[in-house]
């Protein structure tokens, strides 16, 4: 763990002690703490939001030049440069190869194949987000959520940058009907990829989904702030039909259909029909305008609070 910090000029998080020693939290801890008493590891201060630590800098020359040279000294800085992106995992070929041979499998009903392959492409190439991400759509494919969560959240850490990876552990929270979790997703996602669209609209049925799930439980409150945050959410995402990206005509017809629910739910019931307005232009083959209007009558008696 010292090396691991001596290796690098920069600050060091404990996720990235984790990623480079591949060590659990627990023994990271231990590590820590028997650090700290001797005095070799400081308290770590939070840069940019994120606890780092950084050890002394005469501790950090004792350091390098007593193991600078040896074989374990050169494999942590090789792992702590892949993690900065300084060097690459693999040739993305590779990868990409090891994947597609995984897919086959996974098709094929051989589960088993599949997860063996891509843990054996984990074990030579332990820093690439794309491997972790697949295995967790293999998870996902296979059932079991908990060890795909772990995957998908590993392929995070490693700084993913794989838009279907987010969809694809998205849209795992949705169908295990985790409505925070799928929100937590999309942010993560759009900290990254800040226009990506299906992020966003799902993003935006979560938190529709996520203000009944309260409004069922007597949470009045809490379900009115996640609707709240789904117009918002609209307001400031919606895409006009020009700036629409290619086949995303049916996300943002789903958008309009969440920000007309939830207003209705918020009472908001004049931007209600602003929105469910504009919705009928941008989309009059959508069967869903009629059915929705059809409900609020059947709910309110009509539609009301027109514009004039």
């Amino acid at each position: 763990m010292l090396v691991a910090a001596a290796v690098t000029d920069a600050p060091i998080s404990l996720a990235e002690l984790e990623q480079i020693l591949e060590f659990t939290e627990e023994r990271l801890i231990a590590a820590l703490s028997e650090l700290h008493t001797l005095f070799l590891f400081p308290k770590a201060p939070a840069v940019e939001g994120e606890q780092r630590y950084q050890i002394n800098s005469n501790t950090k020359k004792l350091v390098r030049l007593v193991e600078g040279n040896s074989e374990f000294y050169a494999r942590i800085e090789r792992r702590s440069k892949v993690l900065a992106g300084q060097l690459p995992a693999a040739d993305q070929g590779v990868i990409g190869s090891l994947i597609r041979q995984a897919m086959v499998r996974l098709n094929g009903e051989q589960k088993a194949e599949a997860e063996r392959i891509m843990l054996g492409a984990i074990d030579r190439y332990p820093n690439h987000a794309d491997l972790f991400g697949f295995l967790g759509y293999i998870y996902r494919r296979t059932g079991r959520i908990a060890d795909a969560r772990m995957q998908f959240e590993m392929a995070h850490k490693l700084k993913s940058m794989n838009l279907e990876m987010y969809l694809q552990w998205q849209k795992m929270e949705i169908g295990e009907k985790e409505w925070s979790s799928a929100i937590a997703v999309a942010e993560r996602a759009l900290k990254i990829m800040p226009d990506a669209y299906e992020i966003i609209e799902r993003k935006i049925y979560s938190l529709r989904q996520l203000g009944f799930d309260l409004h069922r439980g007597l949470h009045a409150e809490k379900a009115a702030k996640a609707w709240s945050e789904a117009v918002t959410e609209v307001e400031a995402r919606m895409k006009s039909p020009e700036e629409l990206p290619a086949g995303a005509r049916a996300l943002n017809a789903s958008m309009y259909y969440s920000i007309v629910v939830c207003l209705d739910m918020l009472n908001r019931l004049r931007e209600r029909n602003v929105w469910l307005e504009r919705w009928e232009t941008e989309h009059p083959d959508d069967a869903q305008i009629q059915i929705q209007k059809d409900f609020i009558i059947r709910k309110r008696g009509s539609l009301e609070a027109r514009l004039r």
